[in-house]
């Protein structure tokens, strides 16, 4: 898993690259790999504490809380005192909520944010794994019927959001 998730990661670099330009861009392919492992990893997590807890959603979401937020919030503080501190521009109100609630970056457009509102710019990935991190225990709980309406709103809204 370690070799797969570097190769991930070099794609992803190598996506970024100024002057290169792909016909097909790996970089994107790469971060739904990385999608894919963490539900894979999600999902087995979710279940050690089905077996081990008596409230498993609670420990679920605490555990996901604790173990993102603090290092995010102190990048997130050294960002934003950067960004006052140098002068390179003012933080919009709008711009430190998307980051605080670590928006995915489809939800701007349903806000009202302009097209690049993170001053963190990987926070549109964070965004999406923590709301997937949201909608796990959701998914384990709920009966077919309704995971299939939920696949179906949730898609809805996406799209709904890109052409906004």
């Amino acid at each position: 898993m370690g070799y797969f998730r570097f190769t991930l990661a070099a794609l992803v670099m190598l996506s970024h690259l100024p002057g290169t330009s792909y016909k097909m861009n790996y970089g994107q392919m790469a971060v739904l790999g990385f999608y894919f492992i963490s539900g894979y990893l999600m999902a087995m997590i979710y279940e050690r504490f089905k077996a081990r807890s008596s409230s498993p959603i609670r420990d679920f979401y605490l555990d996901r809380i604790f173990k993102l937020w603090p290092a995010y919030a102190l990048v997130l503080a050294v960002t934003f005192a950067f960004y006052n501190l140098s002068g390179v521009r003012p933080v919009a109100f709008s711009e430190l909520t998307a980051e605080i609630f670590i928006l995915p970056n489809a939800y701007g457009k349903l806000f009202w944010l302009p097209n690049n509102y993170f001053l963190i710019p990987p926070t549109w990935s964070l965004g999406v794994e923590a709301h997937f991190y949201l909608i796990v225990p959701l998914l384990a709980i709920i009966p077919y019927r309704w995971k299939v309406v939920l696949a179906y709103l949730l898609a809805f809204a996406h799209l709904a959001a890109l052409t906004s």
